[in-house]
């Protein structure tokens, strides 16, 4: 029998994915001026840890939290050159 919850977390990823492509969006847009890269990389990032890691809505949270420690990363290298 299928457990109930896994179809919950799903669910919750998908919503999570979407609530952060749009957050990942807005970030793109101040930082980049090119906001749809981020949305992309933030839908990508949800897919992977969602479904193809199995992780669910934890997944996509934890996944996030790399997506933006990447970003962070990114910029303080681009501010030092």
């Amino acid at each position: 029998m299928r457990d109930p919850f896994d179809y919950f977390g799903g669910v919750l990823g998908i919503a999570l994915g979407i609530v952060f492509a749009v957050i990942f969006y807005r970030i793109g847009e101040i930082d980049y001026e090119k906001g749809y890269i981020t949305a992309l990389a933030s839908i990508a990032v949800s897919l992977a840890f969602c479904f193809a890691m199995k992780m669910g809505a934890l997944g996509v949270i934890i996944g996030q939290v790399l997506l933006y420690g990447v970003l962070w990363i990114y910029n303080a290298q681009r501010d030092a050159r």
